[in-house]
């Protein structure tokens, strides 16, 4: 039994919440404008989190509103005002914004570190995105911390601006350094090569396990349908211009790897483990720039891969993206 009227309001506002997400231990549902957020574990950092979005808010950080945290028989719940937007990185998906977009986020991120906040764990998953209202809105802040000044006059750059280094699969080096500039960071080239060293030795590190859970359908990466594979993120016009090719299981995963380093290149969209084959969207034939298919070859050699100029194809609006995807599929690691 609830002994308390919020213990007992939150059972309720859940049981009548629409479902969102469900997990193992966790699920979301949305009641109205709330979100209620269930960890049936015993420990979790529900707590912490409220308390972090109540001092982010006071200090005047965009946040998705912290309503209220309590522990019932069921287990723990955060409850958050709803925020009408989206997750950036679904955002960049289908929208190519104007540079005002990102000096934003940057402002949004001067603003945390003006206040001696720092996030330990930033991915665009977690900062929502209102195109109504052109406003940002952090969500999911566990991983933001409170840290003296002193300590954070410390920090690495890198760790101090990698909200901004996100943003790498959107923008050219050059777009990329003036964003470094618009924020004040000391030397913009070296955090350019240091966000690529990095990236290239942490996706090392979890690939093993990453390329299972591919290959296993976990939703975040595939869906199974009578046994083959899909892209969770592929969209229906997709399959319209497609090509279909035997012996493609190391390309399928080449495709994941490349969707994780965030370097555009041409889609896989099925994977066929019993036949061995995929579908592959169709054939850009447009060459991209020289100097634009240059920058991308550098990018990938920071990642061990090789590739020409000639490899690269022409996106309007966007980076160029690899169509050569075989030459990451070879690379011993991949299978």
């Amino acid at each position: 039994m609830n002994n308390h009227p919020l213990q007992a309001e939150a059972d309720r506002l859940f049981d009548q919440g629409q479902l969102i997400k469900a997990g193992k231990v966790r699920e979301v549902k949305r009641n109205g404008d709330i979100f209620l957020k269930l960890d049936r574990r015993k420990h979790t950092s529900f707590k912490r989190e409220y308390k972090c979005a109540i001092r982010l808010k006071n200090c005047g950080i965009p946040v998705t509103e912290p309503l209220f945290y309590t522990r019932t028989v069921r287990g723990n719940y955060l409850a958050t005002k709803a925020f009408n937007g989206i997750a950036v990185d679904e955002y960049l998906k289908n929208n190519m914004p104007e540079p005002a977009f990102f000096r934003q986020a940057a402002e949004l991120l001067l603003k945390m570190l003006d206040a001696n906040f720092i996030h330990t764990d930033f991915h665009l998953g977690n900062l929502l995105y209102s195109p109504e209202n052109k406003t940002f809105s952090l969500v999911d802040v566990d991983a933001v911390k409170k840290i003296p000044s002193f300590i954070k006059k410390l920090l690495p750059v890198h760790l101090k601006f990698h909200l901004l280094t996100e943003f790498r699969g959107w923008l050219t080096k050059k777009e990329l350094l003036e964003l470094f500039a618009f924020a004040g960071v000391p030397d913009g080239e070296k955090l350019y090569c240091t966000t690529f060293i990095r990236d290239a030795a942490h996706i090392l590190r979890t690939w093993e396990r990453r390329k299972q859970q591919i290959l296993e359908g976990y939703k975040k990466f595939t869906y199974c349908i009578d046994g083959d594979l899909f892209d969770s993120d592929a969209k229906d016009e997709e399959f319209a211009e497609t090509e279909s090719l035997s012996s493609g299981r190391s390309i399928f995963l080449a495709h994941f790897y490349l969707k994780l380093i965030k370097i555009p290149h041409r889609k896989v969209l099925r994977f066929s483990p019993a036949a061995g084959e995929i579908l592959i969207a169709g054939e850009n034939t447009t060459p991209a720039p020289e100097t634009e298919a240059q920058e991308m070859v550098e990018r990938l050699r920071f990642y061990g891969i090789e590739t020409d100029i000639g490899d690269w194809r022409k996106v309007p609006g966007g980076l160029p993206e690899l169509n050569a995807v075989e030459k990451v599929a070879t690379q011993p690691f991949i299978m």
